[in-house]
């Protein structure tokens, strides 16, 4: 998987869904993703994206070489965003000194930080799931040349070099995968499904997929640790 900004609860689920978890980051960014944003929430219910500024870069340019802005004080706007919407919510103590901990550190890229800000999460979570980050070497050379069918080959290709039986991914892959190219290549194909993962927040009407955050506020420590096994593999 892309190594996400503060990802939503699913993106943890299938970190503890599996045995080897990989942050793969030479593939390309893309803009409109949730490699340098995500959501959290306001009292009435409308979104509100924490975000990481970037450096100018080539529209192909993978995640690994994207470089963060430091020349502002982006962190401090997002640890008094995240102090102003949640600083009343009763788990909010318990859990902001990990996320600033992350936050406050000084990265030149991106990858860096996000892979660090899931390593935080999953420690405070109890995750013990093996996670290897920036230092997994690049597949891409190995694929083919056909665009339709190359995120399929790179998933394929890394089970292979990892000697893997399964492999695991989101709901939204069954829209990617074909389960028979996984079944001919000897690996099972399943997904994590979440269902409805609700929980108390802070708005009249429940939203959905906000990042890691809005739960941890929300639910504590525990109640997240509680909401990360309710999963279904299919």
């Amino acid at each position: 998987m892309q190594p996400y900004y503060f990802p939503y609860i699913g993106y943890f689920q299938l970190i503890r869904a599996v045995d080897r978890f990989i942050l793969y980051d030479k593939v390309q960014f893309v803009k409109k993703g949730w490699i340098h944003r995500n959501r959290i929430v306001q009292p009435d219910g409308s979104e509100l994206y924490i975000r990481v500024p970037l450096l100018e870069r080539k529209h192909d340019t993978p995640i690994s070489r994207i470089k963060i802005d430091n020349s502002g004080n982006w962190r401090n706007v997002v640890c008094r965003q995240l102090n102003y919407y949640y600083r009343k919510m009763p788990c909010f103590e318990e859990c902001y000194p990990v996320v600033e901990s992350v936050l406050q550190k000084t990265f030149e890229y991106l990858g860096d930080l996000n892979e660090e800000s899931v390593r935080a999460i999953c420690n405070l979570l109890d995750i013990k799931t093996s996670i290897i980050g920036k230092d997994y070497p690049s597949i891409e050379e190995e694929l083919d040349d056909y665009p339709h069918k190359k995120m399929e080959n790179r998933v394929l290709a890394i089970c292979r070099r990892e000697n893997a039986d399964t492999y695991v991914n989101s709901i939204g892959g069954q829209q990617l995968y074909d389960r028979d190219a996984f079944a001919k290549s000897g690996i099972n194909l399943l997904f994590v499904k979440t269902p409805d993962c609700r929980y108390p927040q802070r708005c009249p009407q429940f939203v959905p997929r906000l990042s890691i955050l809005d739960t941890l506020f929300c639910c504590g420590r525990e109640g997240t640790k509680r909401l990360l096994d309710n999963y279904l593999l299919i």
